[in-house]
């Protein structure tokens, strides 16, 4: 079986689709880095039910970077005082990150520190800090681009902390 090489594999659509997502990268950070912030309650009336990017900062600093089809719904998620832990996804690191820096090291599952009665008050007092974070975000429609900018900003912004793009 003879491979063919990969510059005939190689799609061009697929190549200038990736051309636009690089061009695009630098414009959306500036747009997402200039857009108004407030907490999710402050903005609530405002937040579309659209696709689109967000970023939490404390005190002005980046934090999380996120993608969402729905941008009303996902912020909703990450402040709720009922979202559990895949719903509330930030403060979920914020709550294991507290919880490692408590009790050391931390080996188990998602629903194993769930159940600990100590790691539950530290993700609700996650979620409440939260929710007070401010918030900015920008529509974003294409999917692609969604994805590829969340690594894009979580790299220039600084926010590895919280997004290690590391798989559950």
């Amino acid at each position: 079986m003879s491979r063919r090489p990969l510059s005939e594999a190689l799609s061009d659509a697929g190549e200038k689709k990736w051309a636009d997502i690089e061009r695009r990268l630098p414009e959306l950070l500036k747009n997402l880095w200039e857009a108004p912030g407030a907490a999710r309650l402050e903005h609530d009336p405002s937040i579309p039910r659209e696709p689109g990017l967000y970023l939490f900062l404390r005190k002005g600093q980046p934090l999380y970077i996120g993608q969402t089809r729905n941008l009303r719904s996902r912020l909703a998620n990450h402040c709720r005082p009922t979202g559990g832990h895949n719903a509330a996804t930030f403060a979920f690191l914020m709550a294991k990150n507290s919880y490692k820096e408590k009790h050391g090291v931390w080996v188990g599952t998602r629903n194993d520190l769930q159940a600990d009665p100590d790691f539950v008050g530290l993700f609700m007092d996650a979620k409440q800090e939260v929710s007070k974070m401010e918030i900015r975000f920008i529509l974003c429609e294409d999917p692609e681009l969604r994805t590829v900018f969340e690594v894009y900003a979580a790299e220039h912004l600084g926010t590895k902390e919280f997004n290690s793009f590391e798989t559950h």
